[in-house]
Order: C-alpha cells, then sequence, then structure tokens
C-alpha cells in the first residue's frame, strides 16, 4: 500500500477463462492492489457451466493473494455487456488515478471482448494509465499444437473455435470526438518541417500553414484564402518568398501578430493534447510519442499530402523594390 510518499502500483483485468495471463503480469509488475472483474451468476441462473468459469476467478485471486497482493473483487457488472464494462473501468480508473494517485497498469488479455474494448478506451483517457497485452509463451501452453489442430477441425474442414454460432449481437457505441481537423492539419505540417534538415523556426511554420490554407482555418477554405491579411500575402513568391523593402514595417507588425497567435492557437494546442513537450533547458519543442501516434494514425499523406518537398522557404527576406 502507498505512504503517502510513494504511489501505490495497481492493475486492473478481467477474469473470464484464464489465470496465467492475469496472475504472471501482476506479479512481473510487483503491483500493490489488483482490480478483478468477473460477473457471476447467483441463485437459480448458476450451472456447471457457471462454476466452472467461477473456478477461474478463484484461482486467480488466491494466487495473488497469496503473493501478497491486495485483491479487489467486482462482479456486478455484465463482463459481456459494453457500456456495463464502460462504467466499471471508468470508475475503478477515477478512484485510482484521480482520488488515489496511483500508478494503474491495465491488462486487456484474458478478458471479454467488451472488457477488452472498454478498457483500452477509458484508459486512454488518461495519460497516466499503461495498457497492455500478455502472449501466451509457445512452448508452455496446456494444448500441443496437435491437440489446438483437433480442436479447431471438425468433419475434416478448420472451422476455428466452434462449428455454427448463435445470434449475433451488436456492440454498442461510445462516442469520442476525433481530434480538430485544423490542429491535426497543421500538426502534420509542423512535424514534416521539424523532420527536415531546413532551420526549424516557427516563420517556417507559419508560413507554410497559410500556404497550405490551414493558418486559423474553421473548416475548407478556398486555395489561397488564408493567404489574404497575413505577412505571406506581403511576399512575392517569385522572388523566393520575399518582402519588398517598403513594406517592412507592416510584414514585421503581421508577423508579430501571427507569432502570437501560432503559440496561442496552435503550439498550446498540441502542447495540452500531449503531443508535443518543451525540451529541458530550451525554447524549442519536441515530438512526443503520443504525438507520433496522431500522427500515424490520423495524419498520413492522404489525409493531407505534403511533404519535405512542398516546404516553401525564404530565400532571402527582402529585395528592392
Amino acid at each position: 500500500m502507498g505512504n503517502g510518499l510513494t504511489r501505490d502500483k495497481v492493475m486492473v483485468a478481467c477474469v473470464v477463462g484464464e489465470v496465467t495471463l492475469i496472475v504472471q503480469p501482476a506479479l512481473d509488475n510487483n503491483v500493490d492492489r489488483i482490480h478483478l472483474i468477473h460477473y457471476v451468476k447467483r441463485g437459480a441462473e448458476k450451472n456447471d457451466r457457471a462454476e466452472f468459469y467461477q473456478s477461474f476467478y478463484d484461482e486467480t485471486s488466491r494466487r495473488l493473494a497469496d503473493a501478497g497482493v491486495e485483491v479487489v473483487e467486482h462482479s456486478d457488472a455484465e463482463t459481456y455487456i459494453f457500456r456495463r464494462m464502460m462504467g466499471e473501468v471508468y470508475e475503478i480508473l477515477f478512484e485510482e488515478v484521480v482520488q488515489k494517485g496511483s500508478m494503474v497498469y491495465v491488462n486487456l488479455s484474458g478478458g471479454t471482448p467488451e472488457y477488452s474494448a472498454a478498457a483500452a478506451i477509458c484508459s486512454m483517457m488518461y495519460r497516466e494509465v499503461e495498457i497492455f497485452t500478455a502472449s501466451k509463451g509457445h512452448d508452455d501452453r496446456v494444448i500441443d499444437y496437435d491437440q489446438l489442430r483437433r480442436n479447431a477441425t471438425k468433419d475434416g474442414k478448420l472451422v476455428g473455435s466452434c462449428s455454427a454460432i448463435g445470434r449475433t449481437y451488436p456492440v454498442e457505441k461510445f462516442p469520442i470526438e476525433r481530434p480538430d481537423e485544423n490542429l491535426l492539419r497543421a500538426f502534420r505540417i509542423y512535424s514534416v518541417i521539424s523532420g527536415s534538415d531546413l532551420r526549424n523556426s516557427n516563420t517556417v511554420v507559419i508560413r507554410n500553414l497559410i500556404l497550405q490554407n490551414v493558418w486559423l482555418a474553421k473548416g475548407p477554405l478556398e486555395r489561397g484564402a488564408a493567404v489574404k491579411g497575413t505577412s505571406v500575402e506581403l511576399e512575392r513568391a517569385d522572388r523566393g518568398y520575399a518582402c519588398p523593402r517598403s513594406k517592412q514595417l507592416e510584414y514585421l507588425s503581421r508577423q508579430r501578430g501571427e507569432a502570437v497567435q501560432y503559440y496561442r492557437i496552435y503550439v498550446r494546442g498540441w502542447e495540452d493534447r500531449g503531443w508535443i513537450e518543451k525540451v529541458p533547458r530550451s525554447k524549442k519543442y519536441a515530438i512526443t510519442s503520443e504525438g507520433a501516434t496522431v500522427l500515424e494514425v490520423f495524419c498520413p499523406g492522404r489525409v493531407i499530402g505534403f511533404g519535405p518537398g512542398d516546404i516553401a522557404v525564404q530565400e532571402t527576406k527582402y529585395f528592392e523594390d
């Protein structure tokens, strides 16, 4: 248990038909406490099948308790109902992360598909929570290959774990807003520029956000619409994006305003979402692992076609007009 100076290490798992996949990760991570979710049929509903699955929970709980791990049982919510699993996991994470400040690991292995989906979604709401799955060791499987093959075959044909299905059940959806489209498109441009060999300055990023019609856009814009009223409007593309010397004061004034907006809307927006972080003892920022995931998932080339060859670079700042 935590003593106020150290954080409790806590795990969340769902027990259906596995023991080792739950017990071993808990012991390997030296957790203080584990929340075990399972569903118990009561009274007249109990049968041999229910008793069989109960035995998995009993054995899992016994092994963990014998190893000194505090076991918290959750047996009221149906593990096959997504909505119920969302509520159960969310309540556990809120208590452990928000109220107790625990380090939490969420095990997606061994539970129902509804639990795994709900647990993954809930866990992503908390940056402090680590999600993992456990694979089965090939050399220590209870069922060998030949038996596995026989169990998956009927009448000489591969069928998997069953040869017929009952009814299908729709899985409830949980509404999650995708990241803001403008922030995503801007982040893609920022990542390309920051990953290039060019000098990564705010003005380079801002210029390209403007030229790509992303700058401060609330929705799709006509080509070139974002340029109006910006410093880029004063630049000449045919002169290497230089500004006429006669418009220097207006140019600098617009750039100062753009730098403030860029930090307030984009940099702070990316930082608040955990996509970038300040480099220690520096004014620079670096893309985080979470930001890299966002880029890979939400910002592939087909979403915004912007690569290193598309970067507009200013060759010289002013030209004499």
